[in-house]
């Protein structure tokens, strides 16, 4: 099963997949997982913040997914992941065992969390490819995820709880 979180930066994508995996493994199940700080590093992608780039890094977490699924029960992706193409194609890709989750969270929240100092950064003019806040990047929203988590309104534990709850994700048999 592959769990794949999108969402604006802050929106809690890095704080809840860390929390699943936590409970997965408790749970007794082997995860992988994918966030996109990480990607960038260990992968050795080497892609900008341009369109171009953010879809080169995108597809190559796509690819590297492909080669090691059969190896885990899940596999738990935490990526910004702006564009519709790049979600349509993973889905298509891995069919039934692709979960996509939107963590969805207001604009206004974002801005307050600022985990990384972007938004600041975007605020002030110095930075001018954030994405879904200047117009440059585009978060495209999911038209269709198998599920919406306003992170603003509920808590993490909440948030893993439901992701948990609609996957049956319990104990191993």
């Amino acid at each position: 099963m592959i769990i794949w979180m999108t969402g604006l930066s802050g929106s809690g994508k890095t704080t809840i997949s860390t929390k699943l995996k936590e409970k997965i493994v408790k749970a007794g199940f082997s995860v992988q997982w994918y966030d996109g700080d990480r990607v960038r590093e260990e992968l050795k992608i080497e892609s900008d913040f341009s369109k171009e780039g953010i879809l080169k890094n995108n597809f190559e977490v796509i690819n590297r997914i492909k080669a090691i699924k059969n190896g885990v029960d899940f596999i738990l992706i935490s990526l910004i992941t702006p564009f519709d193409e790049v979600r349509k194609y993973a889905r298509n890709t891995f069919g039934k065992e692709y979960f996509e989750v939107y963590l969805k969270c207001d604009r206004n929240t974002l801005v307050e969390r600022d985990t990384k100092g972007l938004y600041k950064k975007a605020l002030k003019g110095e930075l001018d490819n954030l994405i879904g806040f200047s117009k440059k990047i585009p978060y495209e929203e999911p038209a269709s995820p198998d599920m919406i988590i306003e992170t603003d309104k509920i808590s993490v534990d909440s948030a893993v709880n439901l992701i948990c709850e609609s996957l049956d994700i319990l104990e191993k048999e």
